[in-house]
C-alpha cells in the first residue's frame, strides 16, 4: 500500500487531504509542521536509519516554525533524494518561488479538487 505523509498547519486541510487519499486507497499520516515531519522521519535510534519512510509527501509551502515547505523539500533532498514531495499553497507567488528554489514533484494551488491531488500523487509515486 502506498503511504502518503501530509504536512500542513491547517487541521482542516490536513483532514480533507488525508480523507481524499484514504478514500483512494492510500495509507496516510499527518504532521502539523515541517519540524514535526522531519522528527517523524528521522529515527531516534543509534543506527541513523529512518523511523518512517512514506512514498510521497504532500506539504504546504507556508508553515510556522523553522521548517516551512521549501526547507522541508531541501532537507528531504539530503535525507531521501528519491522521495517525491508535492507542494501546495493558496498563493501562486509562493508556489512560483518554491519551484524556483526547489524541485518539487508537483505543485497544487489551494483550493484544489480531489482529482488534481490524486493525479499528482499517482504521477509522483509511479
Amino acid at each position: 500500500m502506498v503511504h502518503a505523509l501530509i504536512v500542513d498547519d491547517d487541521p482542516v486541510i490536513r483532514f480533507l487531504t488525508a480523507r481524499i487519499l484514504e478514500r483512494a486507497g492510500y495509507s496516510v499520516s499527518e504532521c502539523a509542521t515541517g519540524d514535526e515531519a522531519l522528527e517523524r522521519l528521522v529515527a531516534d535510534g543509534t543506527d541513523g536509519g529512518l523511523a518512517e519512510v512514506p512514498d510521497v509527501v504532500v506539504s504546504d509551502v507556508a508553515m510556522p516554525g523553522g521548517t516551512d515547505g521549501i526547507a522541508l523539500v531541501r532537507s528531504l533532498a539530503h535525507l531521501l533524494p528519491a522521495l517525491p514531495v508535492i507542494l501546495m499553497s493558496g498563493s501562486a507567488d509562493a508556489l512560483d518561488a518554491a519551484c524556483r528554489s526547489t524541485r518539487p514533484a508537483g505543485v497544487l494551488e489551494k483550493p484544489y479538487c480531489a482529482v488534481a491531488l490524486l493525479d499528482l500523487v499517482r504521477a509522483a509515486v509511479g
